[in-house]
């Protein structure tokens, strides 16, 4: 095996859940799997592809987070943030938001 190369351990199919006000994620760490094949990621969540109208999305009700950071990386449309510390904006496919959010914020 080449310098460098990683060899495919285990493939799963990602847990489906609602997650905010009630859209769909699939979720395939921070569910199913031990932490300790997933360490130091929490979390990671797939919003399940689907076609909203504008304005139709659910969303995420205003959540606090503490001590980690989250990354978006939007593949397509567009989605918009804001938070507890005054920063807002909009994302559009191919954008990335890395939020850390340190001793605490909340955010939609």
């Amino acid at each position: 095996m080449a310098s460098g190369m990683k060899t495919v351990t285990k493939v799963l199919r990602a847990p489906e859940m609602r997650e905010g006000a009630g859209f769909l994620v699939r979720r395939p760490i921070g569910s199913s799997l031990p932490s300790a094949e997933t360490d130091p990621f929490l979390m990671l969540d797939e919003l399940v592809p689907t076609n909203y109208a504008p304005g139709e999305f659910p969303g995420a009700p205003w959540h606090p987070h503490r001590g980690f950071d989250t990354v978006m990386y939007l593949k397509a449309g567009e989605g918009a943030h804001h938070d507890s510390m005054g920063n807002s904006g909009v994302l559009h496919a191919g954008d990335c938001q890395w939020m850390t959010a340190g001793s605490g914020l909340i955010h939609d």
